[in-house]
């Protein structure tokens, strides 16, 4: 190693550095300078984010704040008592920043505020139990694939918010969560359609997925015409929930405006698609509540509504 600068500065420099090592001992003797209180982040959860205040309300998506480093660690890490060179991730700091931003990276809509578990009012008792079923597998698998769940229903009627609740709570719970929408993966396709160096945005895209969170299948609104290429790219995607699936890797939550009988029709009545649909999700639960969007509110009368 090699000193740079006379050694006259490097002592004056030194002195300095001393100097104030004793005047901050000397006040923190005295009282003068508070310690830096310790923070704790470990307590957040999917479901107290808002409570917690760590939630940018002003943010065009949900956006979990940038957590501080709690001062208990450097920079993130712990060093492991008894050992030499080992360290760990902190758990009152970094483990949640981690977290956090796996939630951030969803990009979950500003919708998505105040949309938890704690808070969803639920469909009907099925619905409950199915998701409570799915979530404790997620945490606490007992069977080798997941009790995966399908919803349907007319709009509004709270099968988005659920996603929501669960993409919240699952990236808390330390899982890989994808959350997208059926129009969004047909988007992502024909977005390469054209560039010859373009990656097929279906190959792998399940390989780095704990928890699915598939919205819409069949489309917002699901009863448009569907060209022989969308029932077709349907069926790969569906084709590739299932192995991984099947192999005990993925547990899945899909809704859908689509009734089952016209879900079947969408895929022409394929038997292999639909003995894979049911083998995944059983019985298809349905939702039957109000349109939640519209409870209270006169404006939708001036649209005809």
């Amino acid at each position: 190693m090699q000193r740079i600068g006379e050694s006259p500065e490097w002592d004056n420099i030194a002195r300095l550095i001393t100097n104030i090592r004793k005047l901050n001992a000397n006040a923190r003797q005295e009282g003068q300078v508070e310690p830096r209180p310790l923070l704790d982040h470990s307590q957040l959860t999917g479901e107290n984010l808002e409570e917690m205040d760590v939630v940018d309300r002003g943010a065009p998506r949900l956006t979990v704040k940038e957590l501080e480093h709690c001062g208990r660690c450097d920079e993130g890490w712990i060093r492991i008592e008894d050992t030499r060179n080992c360290v760990k991730l902190c758990p009152y700091c970094e483990i949640p920043r981690r977290k956090a931003k796996r939630l951030n990276d969803l990009e979950l809509p500003a919708d998505a505020l105040d949309m938890h578990l704690r808070q969803y009012e639920w469909d009907t008792p099925q619905q409950e139990q199915a998701v409570t079923r799915l979530l404790n597998h997620i945490v606490n698998p007992q069977q080798p694939h997941s009790p995966s769940a399908f919803m349907w229903g007319s709009p509004g009627n709270g099968k988005t918010s659920l996603l929501y609740s669960v993409a919240r709570w699952g990236c808390f719970k330390g899982q890989r969560v994808t959350f997208t929408s059926h129009t969004k993966l047909m988007n992502s396709i024909k977005d390469t359609w054209g560039e010859k160096n373009a990656k097929d945005p279906l190959r792998r895209w399940l390989d780095t997925c704990d928890v699915l969170l598939l919205d819409e299948l069949g489309g917002l609104g699901g009863k448009g015409n569907h060209s022989t290429w969308y029932t077709t790219t349907t069926t790969e995607i569906i084709g590739a929930m299932y192995e991984r699936w099947a192999g005990g890797k993925l547990s899945i939550l899909m809704t859908s405006n689509l009734s089952p009988a016209q879900v079947a029709k969408m895929f022409d009545r394929n038997a292999a698609i639909m003995s894979r649909l049911n083998a995944m999700f059983g019985a298809p639960i349905q939702m039957v509540g109000d349109d939640r969007r519209q409870r209270n509110t006169q404006e939708l009368k001036a649209w005809g509504l």
